[in-house]
């Protein structure tokens, strides 16, 4: 999947890694429209993980900030993120303000699971972010 993502001219998906002290790869974010025409929210960040062990270090909120400002850059002024209401990392989206605006079940592994959807109506509400934001 990520091959045919990263190497796709066609592809509207960005991807953001972040890398550790020994440039090994320890998160990631990937963002783009909003897959489901959603008529309020048009941007979506499909994904966004940090490895446990570094969870709480600022690269979480590194990682959204270069999403929030690709989308910006693209003319999506707002956004949506779904994450699995049983992922105790969906806090990390509450606390940025992200509304739950929808709940859905999807099927993953043949098991039926609850996603919850966190909506932001106005990117620039995530603006604190990029100041947070560093590239090496």
């Amino acid at each position: 999947m990520w091959e045919a993502t990263l190497l796709d001219p066609k592809s509207q998906d960005a991807v953001y890694v972040a890398e550790g002290d020994s440039q090994n790869i320890v998160g990631y974010a990937s963002c783009g429209p909003d897959r489901d025409n959603d008529p309020t929210y048009k941007g979506e960040v499909y994904g966004l993980y940090v490895l446990q062990k570094i969870q709480r270090t600022g690269i979480g909120k590194r990682l959204m900030a270069a999403a929030v400002s690709d989308l910006k850059s693209r003319g999506f002024n707002s956004m949506i993120v779904w994450v699995l209401a049983a992922n105790p990392s969906r806090r990390f989206y509450e606390r940025l303000g992200g509304d739950h605006i929808q709940t859905r079940n999807i099927t993953i592994g043949g098991k039926q699971l609850e996603e919850y959807g966190y909506g932001w109506k106005n990117l620039d509400s995530l603006a604190h972010l990029s100041s947070q934001r560093r590239t090496k």
